[in-house]
């Protein structure tokens, strides 16, 4: 019974067939709808993939602002799960040496490069002025020479 409905639904198809193969009397949509759906479904996901990386774009703006900022008093996590405050930033080589421990027991100083910090506990931002004045003293010369003592300071000792 199944292949006898089988069989009369292909003799109706193969009647409804012009000469030149092409199916009579179809909608607009049975022509163009799974085109518009495949359509459809890749421009969204397009828009998402844009929508995404807008997002995270400026997920990492802010992030870079904020470590950028930071100053010696910041009390932060790293990525290994260290806590600590930071004591130094040095902005050129982007380092920054984390104090951690306890006055009791001891401290210990390690130095990590900035992308280690995971989170911020307790932010102490720096002003502008004082990021303008660490990027002044980051363009001076690291040593700076030493004036010789004169003949009159060495008698003196």
């Amino acid at each position: 019974m199944f292949l006898t409905n089988l069989l009369s639904a292909a003799e109706s198809a193969v009647d409804s067939l012009t000469s030149s193969g092409a199916p009579q009397n179809l909608s607009f949509w049975d022509k163009y709808g799974m085109l518009l759906l495949v359509g459809g479904f890749f421009v969204l996901l397009i828009l998402g993939m844009v929508w995404s990386s807008r997002k995270r774009r400026k997920q990492q703006e802010e992030t870079a602002e904020k470590i950028s900022s930071l100053k010696a008093g910041t009390e932060i996590e790293t990525i290994g799960g260290i806590f600590g405050t930071i004591v130094q930033m040095n902005k050129k080589e982007g380092t920054f040496i984390l104090e951690t421990g306890a006055a009791g027991f001891g401290k210990t100083y390690i130095c990590f490069d900035r992308n280690a910090i995971a989170r911020i506990i307790d932010p102490v931002m720096a002003t502008k002025e004082e990021l303008a004045a660490e990027e002044a003293e980051d363009a001076a010369p690291e040593f700076e020479p030493v004036a010789e003592e004169t003949t009159d300071e060495k008698a003196d000792k």
